[in-house]
């Protein structure tokens, strides 16, 4: 059973086309060595089904259409960063209890003040996510971007006045501005219907206050491709159901198969 509240990352491999977008945006994130990776794009493939489509052929100075069997080579992307596992090794393995879980969110991050580099999680990892900074002599891993989901910063209107100073200077008004469950944004003009999550809107009335809450991870909002989401479960459920059969879950991480694959 899943938390409604734990954070999950769906990947849609369906989506994914191996930009490496995601591995760039960790890496400037986190401000990483060239030599880690906390997250790496894995190609897997090519592999071969065979599919039917109906195409339009011309018989007897007719146009008809017919349904012809092709075969279709599709390679597989597979980007891969650390699991959260429910029962994590590395978790037991730190001798100075380094390595700690966010019992709400469900997200394993590593203290880097407690980190002594004895390097125990990283023989204890049976994915081998987690790696060694040589240079800060710590071990490292994907978080989640914990300092991103556990972000949150209140400005008061004076506050806002004095930020956006240039933009009432011209007569300018500052809107408020919502995100959906996903972390996307969607204008007042898009209608629900017509946008892929539609619950984005931009409010019409000048904001008094501001407050930004939860940001979501550098890789999810990096994807090109919109093929990395971050969420709660309760808010990625209904996008789940929709890939019901294509699914495959590794503790916090959900893939989303593409289909004959």
């Amino acid at each position: 059973m899943i938390r409604p509240d734990k954070i999950l990352m769906v990947i849609n491999l369906e989506n994914c086309f191996g930009c490496f977008a995601c591995e760039t945006a960790c890496k400037l994130e986190k401000n990483l060595p060239e030599n880690i990776r906390l997250l790496r794009v894995m190609q897997f493939g090519p592999y071969s089904f065979k599919t039917k489509e109906k195409v339009k052929v011309k018989e007897n100075g007719k146009i008809v259409e017919k349904e012809i069997e092709r075969e279709k080579v599709v390679g597989l992307y597979v980007p891969r960063p650390c699991f959260h596992c429910e029962i994590a090794p590395c978790i037991e393995s730190c001798p100075v209890d380094a390595i700690k879980r966010d019992t709400n969110l469900g997200i394993v991050y590593i203290d880097e003040n407690l980190c002594v580099g004895c390097k125990q999680c990283l023989n204890s990892c049976p994915y081998g996510t987690i790696q060694f900074d040589t240079e800060k002599k710590k071990a490292v891993k994907c978080d989640f971007c914990y300092n991103r989901i556990k972000y949150l910063k209140e400005y008061s209107k004076e506050d806002i006045k004095k930020i956006y100073k240039h933009v009432f200077e011209k007569g300018g008004r500052l809107l408020g501005v919502e995100h959906d469950k996903s972390g996307d944004f969607m204008f007042e003009e898009i209608k629900a219907e017509d946008s892929k999550h539609g619950m984005l809107k931009i409010k019409t009335k000048e904001i008094d206050e501001m407050k930004i809450e939860g940001l979501w991870t550098a890789c999810a909002t990096k994807c090109p491709a919109n093929a990395i989401k971050i969420g709660r479960f309760k808010d990625l459920r209904e996008y789940l159901n929709k890939y019901k059969g294509r699914i495959k879950r590794e503790w916090s991480i959900i893939y989303i198969f593409p289909p004959k694959v």
